[in-house]
């Protein structure tokens, strides 16, 4: 049976079924990612040319630049946002662009989830409860 992961949905979509694109590391997207083209465009961080284009992004917190929240909706504008973003640690910058792009957002308490996932994994994802389990 797998491990399902909970915590609470902040921005609320309902369902999602996606792909995980998924680090331990902190990221911010200002100055990391080229919206144009839904990837990271930074070599300051090992997801380094790796899309997030419609796939659930998981990471342990944002780097709380002011720009942050602009620059995720530069990705959701040019049509290459994630599908939901997954944090262990809130950060209120992130939070407020996923808010202002309708781009679902969930904090989940176990940190177990980097063990337990990898990137490319099938995930689906309740924003309304906040839980998140491994499609087999």
């Amino acid at each position: 049976m797998n491990k399902v992961f909970k915590g609470n949905g902040l921005v609320k979509k309902g369902i999602i079924e996606a792909p995980v694109l998924i680090t331990r590391e902190r990221l911010g997207f200002l100055g990391f990612t080229n919206a144009k083209e839904g990837i990271f465009s930074s070599h300051m961080t090992e997801l380094y040319g790796q899309s997030f284009k419609g796939k659930i992004l998981i990471y342990t917190s944002g780097k709380a630049a002011t720009g942050g929240a602009r620059a995720i909706g530069l990705t959701a504008r040019a049509g290459n946002a994630p599908a939901a973003i997954v944090n262990i640690e809130i950060d209120p910058i992130t939070v407020a662009g996923c808010s202002i792009n309708d781009i679902p957002f969930v904090k989940v308490d176990d940190p177990e989830i980097f063990n337990e996932l990898k990137n490319g994994d099938i995930v689906v994802l309740n924003t309304i409860s906040g839980s998140l389990t491994k499609k087999e």
